[in-house]
């Protein structure tokens, strides 16, 4: 979401293909049970994520890199510049003229014999239709708003792929990022579960808490089994999207920048004007392409003259030379085409009526969709700046108590385990404020949110 700043850097040696191809990348992390996702919703007194020095290098995929490897693999959109090929040799073609015909003619001889054609006047000519003036006009119109009609589909289609891009590769990280957090709430139950029974081996607490406390170990481990399967589907979803089977198991870079500033920037923006989004232009292009139908139509019952020329000579025994020339008009179908113009306006007040819905629809779900990550921001903030870390300080107040004498293990494990409860649900709000925002940036068509910026794609090394 957003510029993101990380690359793939990948050197790909001769004879090495697949995910071998990912080379290492120095990357510096140090983080105490929290990823760069749980990073931005906490504000932790010490430093929660702090650079504790330089790692084994290892290779990711950007989201930028992803995106423009979509754009340029995806098979759909393979077909899609493949209809936009074709419609350019459509409208290329619909201003020419039907070609001629060659005419050789036979005629006033004998009615039977063998030297019936030679004692026959013979001729040889040619036949052009004359279009009716503004006929060919009109279709060259036609066939240039097609294919505007197919660069704008084919326009959408890249910003419904770039979305679904966004939304698998968040899901992956959010998933990723969970299983972390599970994993931290987890060993906390357990911590709490072994403490509960050694009370009760004491005397001290009711056999009820253990059993309580499995069933909270359970339920994580269940959770987790959930995330599990999430993980996956994103990245078969990812896979297919990017039309690179081989890439199911690469590795993701998380983004540079804070989503939750991200979120901001774009409402402060304010909404995109309705005639830029590509879906309105769609239907403002259909409407256009309509009304030029409806218009060709209104000329069909006019008719193409056809002439003939043809030059050879006559009939045995003067064999003279002859000159031809035939005009034809092909008279209009029964009902003057008052059935095609009839369907040209049902179909013109169609797409009259398509266009108003689509424009009545889009701001509507422009609207919703602002109003979904402004919630989604006020709740990933308060994550943030307020429930985690109260938390953090509860934990701290806590383990200094337990210091002193005043409260005992039970109390600190409860509010480490509360902690990572917190932790868990501010990946959630992180992936639903993600998702939020990808729909809010395809609806509206932005360009810098679509597309890599020029020079930052950080696919240069990618196959």
């Amino acid at each position: 979401m957003g510029a993101l700043q990380r690359r793939v850097r990948a050197f790909e040696p001769e004879g090495v293909s697949g995910m071998e191809q990912f080379a290492e990348m120095e990357l510096r992390w140090g983080c105490q049970g929290v990823g760069w996702i749980g990073a931005m919703f906490m504000v932790v007194a010490g430093g929660v994520c702090a650079e504790v020095g330089a790692r084994e290098p290892v290779s990711c995929l950007s989201l930028e890199a992803a995106v423009e490897l979509a754009l340029r693999e995806n098979a759909s959109l393979r077909a899609a510049a493949a209809r936009v090929e074709g419609a350019e040799a459509r409208a290329a073609a619909a201003g020419l003229w039907p070609g001629a015909a060659v005419e050789v003619g036979f005629e006033d001889g004998p009615a039977a014999g063998v030297r019936s054609l030679s004692e026959a006047k013979q001729t040889v000519g040619l036949t052009q239709t004359f279009p009716w003036p503004g006929k060919k006009r009109l279709d060259r119109q036609v066939g240039r708003m097609a294919l505007e009609v197919e660069q704008a589909e084919r326009r959408i289609q890249q910003i419904e792929l770039v979305r679904e891009v966004k939304v698998a590769f968040l899901r992956i990280l959010a998933a990723e990022e969970a299983l972390g957090m599970i994993e931290e709430l987890e060993q906390a139950a357990e911590a709490a579960l072994s403490a509960a029974k050694e009370r009760v081996a004491a005397g001290d607490a009711s056999e009820l808490e253990p059993l309580r406390l499995e069933i909270g170990v359970a339920r994580v481990r269940n959770e987790a089994a959930v995330w599990r399967e999430r993980r996956q589907q994103g990245r078969a979803t990812l896979a297919l999207l990017l039309g690179r089977p081989d890439l199911q198991e690469a590795r993701l870079c998380g983004p540079g920048g804070d989503l939750i500033e991200r979120a901001r920037a774009v409402l402060s923006v304010g909404a995109t004007p309705a005639v830029a989004s590509p879906v309105l232009e769609m239907a403002r292009l259909q409407q256009q392409q309509a009304e030029l139908e409806w218009r060709r139509a209104r000329l069909e019952a006019w008719p193409d003259p056809h002439v003939t020329v043809a030059a050879g000579r006559g009939a045995a025994p003067g064999r003279d030379a002859v000159v031809e020339l035939r005009l034809s008009f092909p008279l209009p179908p029964w009902d003057g085409g008052q059935s095609r113009r009839r369907e040209s306006w049902a179909r013109m007040q169609e797409t009259a009526a398509l266009a108003d819905a689509v424009i009545q629809r889009h701001q509507f779900q422009v609207k919703a969709a602002r109003a979904c990550v402004a919630s989604c921001l006020e709740r990933a903030v308060r994550y943030r700046d307020e429930m985690i870390p109260k938390a953090v300080a509860s934990l701290q107040g806590a383990e200094r108590a337990a210091a002193e004498g005043r409260w005992g293990l039970v109390d600190v494990l409860t509010a480490r385990q509360t902690l990572a409860e917190l932790r868990l649900a501010s990946v959630e709000q992180w992936l639903e404020l993600g998702l939020a925002l990808a729909d809010l940036e395809a609806l509206e068509g932005s360009a810098d949110a679509l597309f890599p910026r020029e020079g930052s794609s950080g696919t240069e090394d990618l196959p």
